[in-house]
């Protein structure tokens, strides 16, 4: 039976976010490895790993691994024995049925499959993947593994597809609990102004063909602005304030607060609250 280890990088000791850079197979006596820009056993391309935290330091873990796999099975052990720091190793599993695939071809395979460039070029995060983050913080995301991970009753769920009367949506975020509410995310930071209102513009009008299919449904407008409100952001504000049952200021921490408790008590089977919104009278009158 054939083992394999994933040989992981954690760049934020604090966060605890492993990613992994490498696998280990081994089948018998056979051990085969790949690791995070390798163009060729203990060749490491150093473009590609420019990104982590210490390049220098990774290259040195490479030839660490490199030497003590060189003494075939014995060597895994060594590897597992020296893992601590930012770099580890992991066992990940077994494959009971290979074929006639070598351990360099597994390695190979296992390698596409469970490890990504994504260090190399990392991916800035969008406002939904910090609200996503907000949510996930207090529990009450649909997760992929309900046996390990168990939901709420009425967990929140991400880029799920609903109908409207028109056509299909994929809004940020769902939840469902006796009706369904639906979230949107609208950044006022990194828009330029005609994106902005393009967006705000493209949130009202799914909000109102979902709410032209069911009259049940509540929308809510997740809107980061800056607290100091300027008069072409208040003209935005408007069209989501009059198309959404709440516009929520991400950017309030009070609001902020107040929006992810009610979405707590509906997740756990409370009765829906009435969500904060924001008070437009002095930027309108």
């Amino acid at each position: 039976m054939i083992t394999f280890y994933l040989v992981q990088y954690m760049p934020d000791m604090l966060r605890r976010e492993p990613r992994n850079i490498g696998v280990i197979v081994r089948d018998g006596d056979a051990v085969s490895a790949k690791f995070l820009g390798e163009t060729a056993p203990g060749v490491v391309d150093r473009r590609r790993t420019s990104k982590l935290n210490a390049p220098d330091v990774y290259l040195e873990w490479v030839y660490f691994w490199r030497d003590e796999l060189a003494k075939g099975a014995g060597g895994v052990e060594g590897v597992l024995k020296e893992s601590y720091g930012n770099y580890f190793v992991i066992e990940g599993g077994h494959i009971g049925d290979a074929g006639a695939d070598s351990t360099d071809a597994v390695a190979e395979k296992l390698f596409v499959a469970m490890v990504t460039d994504a260090i190399s070029a990392p991916q800035k995060k969008t406002f939904s993947d910090e609200v996503e983050d907000a949510f996930g913080g207090f529990d009450l995301l649909s997760v992929k593994s309900p046996i390990l991970f168990p939901p709420p009753p009425h967990p929140i769920h991400r880029k799920q597809t609903i109908n409207g009367f028109y056509a299909q949506h994929n809004p940020d975020f769902l939840q469902h609990n006796g009706h369904t509410c639906v979230m949107e995310t609208v950044d006022a930071r990194v828009m330029r102004r005609q994106r902005l209102r393009e967006r705000a513009g493209y949130t009202a009008s799914m909000f109102e063909d979902l709410v032209d299919r069911d009259k049940t449904i509540e929308t809510i407008a997740i809107f980061y602005r800056p607290l100091q409100i300027s008069d072409e952001l208040a003209g935005i504000e408007n069209i989501l304030q009059r198309h959404a049952d709440s516009v929520v200021n991400w950017a309030d921490q009070d609001q902020r607060k107040e929006f992810l408790k009610s979405r707590s008590l509906v997740a756990r089977g409370e009765p829906n609250p009435t969500s904060p919104t924001i008070d437009l009278s002095p930027c309108l009158a």
